[in-house]
């Protein structure tokens, strides 16, 4: 029989942790405690508290809070969501730039395998969705995640070499 009583508390805690801070909602008022100690500024590169007491994975799926706890929001959320705005604006711009069906397609799965990681992790551990267990790419340690992501930019990055070279064909050919 499936049980759905912890699903169902994970949808609770999400509305309120700390109402199941023992419970379903242990993980996510580690997570808020976190993003607190942190402040703007963090309290130093190596010098988060939670990670060494019994904070769940913060090497995974937890590991922004371990972030924005040791460098702040300043030197530690902010450049993540820059550098991810960066990827997501390029694979936007090079599927509307694009002629190639394939190319697109690429983009298109690209962007969106990063965008789906991305609002899960950053939804779930700042308590605006449920926790999933997603993991967050290119920062979360483990192997298989970040080797997927990497096949995807590789076959993205080669879209974009056949893209430039087929403008440039079209450039050359109204020359």
């Amino acid at each position: 029989k499936f049980d759905s009583h912890y699903q169902i508390l994970r949808f609770l805690s999400s509305a309120n942790p700390f109402e199941y801070q023992y419970d379903a909602g242990y993980h996510l008022v580690m997570s808020l405690i976190s993003f607190a100690t942190g402040g703007l500024f963090g309290l130093g590169y190596g010098k988060s508290i939670h990670k060494y007491m019994n904070f769940p994975n913060p090497t995974t799926d937890f590991i922004l809070p371990v972030v924005v706890e040791e460098l702040g929001l300043v030197f530690g959320f902010i450049p993540i969501i820059v550098l991810y705005g960066i990827l997501f604006v390029t694979l936007i711009q090079y599927t509307l730039r694009s002629n190639l069906t394939r190319s697109r397609i690429v983009f298109t799965g690209t962007f969106t395998y990063l965008i789906v990681h991305f609002i899960l992790n950053v939804g779930g551990v700042a308590g605006l969705i449920p926790l999933t267990g997603v993991p967050l790419l290119f920062i979360s340690s483990g192997g298989t995640s970040l080797l997927s992501i990497m096949c995807c930019l590789g076959l993205a990055e080669s879209e974009i070499i056949a893209t430039r070279r087929n403008e440039d064909e079209n450039n050359i050919r109204k020359i």
